[in-house]
């Protein structure tokens, strides 16, 4: 009953707001002044673990960014993101642990800054701090946070291209990965470019879209990883997480000047459960089906 209402108030909210207009992607790189929220369901049907165990997955995702171009060669920008996850298990996995977790929680909080050294030319620079923790954790070994940067290069008014690095330090891991920004308008109608901030994969994918006249179509791929500190009384005290994934979907929207609303359908691939002792120790780790999943997404600048 708490979707159907979720699901009916985004429904409501664009409706009112609906005028014909043009949609694309939006590109990471190109960030506009103002005060902009996101609001993101998405629902992962059963993906088997092994004969004698499977899960789904439920999560509802709320963000605001606000922009602001401070001078010619800089702009400024401020984050606010939070992520709530419902994992449900049948069975135990491989035949030893039950509900491994549940309720997950992921808080994050971001600054941003873009350069622009000379023409042509985007510097981008964003630490970020959070918590990512299931209910009962103890929030102060559940803190992570890291940066982003990349440099892009507009070589033309319909092609900008750009490379860039992303270091997280999550619970007992860090992690290094490469990031590349594109944004190309192949012709008026079709692009390649950067997913959406608030989607399936966020910004971590590269999307093809097609524009109609008020509609655009899209398809495209990322790489999705959550990992997060485990309740201090569940199955494994105090223990870690981790749920990684290749998404690969099919998407149809519609935008106006102040709202855009995004449907998306597709299958989550190679994923893997990872559970580790509260040192970070791996106790078990699972390769699981590919699922398909649903997600509704509304972004509204205000």
């Amino acid at each position: 009953m708490i979707i159907i209402k979720f699901i009916v108030l985004l429904l409501m909210i664009f409706a009112g707001s609906i005028t014909s207009a043009e949609s694309e992607p939006r590109n990471i790189e190109n960030r506009k002044d103002g005060l902009s929220v996101n609001f993101l369901y998405l629902y992962r049907l059963n993906s088997n673990i092994s004969d004698r165990s499977r899960f789904n997955l439920q999560s509802m995702e709320s963000g605001i960014d606000w922009n602001r171009r401070i001078n010619e060669r800089l702009t400024a920008g401020f984050g606010l993101n939070y992520e709530y996850s419902s994992y449900s298990f049948s069975g135990r996995m491989k035949g030893l642990i039950e509900d491994p977790w549940g309720d997950i929680h992921s808080v994050k909080l971001s600054v941003s800054f873009i350069i622009e050294p000379a023409d042509g030319f985007k510097v981008f620079v964003s630490p970020y701090s959070g918590i990512s923790a299931e209910t009962g954790a103890e929030l102060s070994e559940s803190l992570e946070y890291g940066a982003i940067t990349w440099t892009s290069y507009r070589f033309s008014p319909s092609l900008t291209l750009g490379l860039g690095a992303g270091i997280f330090s999550k619970p007992e891991k860090i992690s290094i990965f490469p990031v590349m920004i594109i944004n190309w308008r192949i012709t008026d109608r079709l692009r390649i470019a950067n997913s959406q901030q608030t989607g399936p994969a966020g910004p971590a994918g590269i999307e093809l879209s097609y524009k109609f006249n008020r509609f655009t179509l899209g398809t495209g791929a990322g790489y999705q990883s959550k990992r997060f500190r485990l309740d201090e009384d569940g199955p494994v005290n105090g223990g870690i997480g981790e749920d990684r994934a290749l998404p690969v979907w099919l998407r149809i929207s519609s935008k106006t000047s102040k709202a855009e609303f995004n449907l998306y359908s597709g299958l989550m691939l190679a994923g893997r459960l990872t559970l580790e002792d509260r040192e970070g120790r791996e106790i078990l780790s699972e390769n699981y089906d590919s699922s398909p999943f649903f997600a509704i997404n509304l972004s509204l600048r205000l």
